[in-house]
């Protein structure tokens, strides 16, 4: 993850554009920097999450093969 709170705010905002993230000025005009990061962290955590339920995917799918292969094997001795 990447340390968002070290980054310039002209880097967040470059980083803000990048994801498509269009809510981080206040109603003042100000920039968030807090919102931003906000934004890239719940982005981040989101495709975490997607990773870790496709290696989730993957694992089970190898140990259902290695079991069929396990029992075709006994199978034919």
């Amino acid at each position: 993850m990447k340390n968002y709170w070290k980054m310039t705010t002209a880097q967040l905002e470059e980083e803000a554009a990048r994801h498509h993230i269009a809510e981080y000025v206040t109603p003042d005009g100000i920039i968030s920097r807090r919102l931003i990061i906000e934004q890239l962290i719940a982005i981040e955590n989101a495709r975490n999450m997607s990773i870790s339920r496709w290696a989730m995917v993957v694992s089970l799918s190898t140990a259902a093969v290695n079991i069929i292969l396990t029992i075709g094997t006994a199978l034919l001795r």
